[in-house]
């Protein structure tokens, strides 16, 4: 049958993030996400507005749904924390209050380290070979708590079933006796930063437009999980084979975590001006990822810095950006592609559209590129949508200064 009640919909896409892992597959390839044998019942979410397609298997769908919601009300209400144990030998259970889930344990001596491929504040990767087989990449945390290492090991193993996520294959401790470390899916290209300024790769529009498409893409598949990414840029993305790998978690919390923007982490071109009032109280959310892929979006197409942010203060561009200064397009852009990454960087987050409104308009855009913008590039200020920022704090700000950060699985 099909029901349309959106109510029920949105209920249960709000909270797949708490019950995903108690489906026993998932089917990315056909657009769903199937739950079998929950209370006795298999529900297909599909992505339109207000159909949700059920096919069950008792007689009283409204007591399935009911004892589905009583549970995951319960996660809620009790604020389960993730816990991690090893439960046998090359196994971790991770759990949410009583769901949880087996993850790979891999022996320390079953890997060669070839070398470092990046650093950043809290974090180092290596590129390792396991049991004499390239290309794996572990990930060691320097200093966050055991919580947060958790959280990022929990998020990790959620998404990265999605063809444009990094692969998660597992942990071990190689380097740290305390922590675990994350066994990644080693992404040969390297970031997309490094990627875009390699003058001997053509870049032309096709491509410019498919990795558009795979970045949001991945983007989708998080927010409908209710997951925001939180740290959206190009070192933060990464190139294998030619597609793009949205990687490194460490910022990423569920949606309806409590996130203020208490510290100003980040890099700043690609950060949610908003966050930079300390007076306001912002919350990050899915905007704020949206805000990050209009900025990476016009980086596609002119393949250089925004706001050639490397060789400015933090602050005083904190204060431009909220003054109105964005980018302006490069010549021989598409103008629908322009208009869209317009609307992803507009201040107000109720102006920036939602991850499915982007992914609609990226599919309407013409790869071939036949309806094009001709002005000159060059930095502007808009001055028709200056933000007001007399009452804007940031003197007192604190401020993460690794501009650098999170240089992740270069080659």
């Amino acid at each position: 049958m099909v029901l349309y009640h959106r109510e029920t919909r949105d209920r249960m896409v709000k909270l797949r993030c708490l019950y995903s892992i108690l489906a026993y597959f998932e089917c990315y390839e056909s657009s769903a996400i199937i739950y079998p044998l929950i209370a006795r019942t298999t529900v297909d979410i599909h992505y339109e507005p207000n159909i949700v397609i059920v096919i069950y298997k008792q007689r009283e769908l409204s007591q399935a749904l009911k004892g589905i919601n009583r549970y995951l009300g319960q996660i809620v209400k009790n604020n389960y924390t993730l816990r991690l144990e090893e439960c046998r030998t090359n196994k971790i259970r991770i759990s949410l209050g009583e769901v949880s889930q087996t993850i790979n344990y891999y022996d320390p001596q079953d890997f060669k380290i070839l070398g470092e491929i990046a650093s950043g504040s809290y974090t180092l990767v290596y590129n390792v070979c396991w049991k004499g087989t390239p290309k794996f990449a572990i990930k060691k945390f320097e200093s966050p708590s055991k919580e947060a290492i958790y959280n990022e090991i929990y998020l990790t193993k959620m998404v990265d079933s999605h063809p444009n996520i990094i692969k998660f294959y597992g942990l071990t401790k190689l380097q740290d006796k305390k922590n675990y470390e994350l066994v990644l899916e080693y992404a040969e290209g390297g970031t997309l930063e490094k990627y875009l300024r390699n003058d001997a790769i053509s870049f032309e529009w096709d491509n410019q437009l498919r990795f558009s498409k795979e970045i949001t893409s991945a983007i989708l598949w998080l927010h409908d999980m209710g997951i925001i990414h939180g740290d959206l840029h190009p070192n933060n993305i990464l190139v294998h084979q030619n597609t793009i790998k949205l990687a490194d978690f460490g910022r990423s919390f569920l949606k309806g975590t409590d996130c203020y923007n208490t510290e100003l982490l980040g890099v700043v071109p690609y950060m949610d001006p908003k966050t930079f009032d300390q007076k306001s109280l912002y919350k990050i959310n899915e905007k704020s990822d949206i805000y990050s892929l209009g900025i990476i979006f016009w980086e596609l197409t002119s393949r250089s810095l925004p706001l050639n942010y490397e060789k400015k203060d933090r602050i005083p561009l904190m204060f431009d950006i909220l003054n109105g200064l964005r980018e302006r397009p490069i010549p021989n852009t598409n103008v629908k592609f322009i208009e869209l990454y317009r609307k992803c960087w507009e201040y107000e987050p109720n102006k920036r559209p939602d991850i499915h409104k982007v992914n609609s308009e990226l599919s309407s855009i013409n790869s071939e590129n036949n309806n094009i913008y001709t002005v000159s590039h060059s930095i502007e200020r808009e001055t028709s949508k200056k933000i007001e920022i007399e009452d804007c704090d940031l003197s007192n700000c604190k401020i993460d200064c690794d501009l650098n950060a999170i240089d992740f699985l270069r080659s």
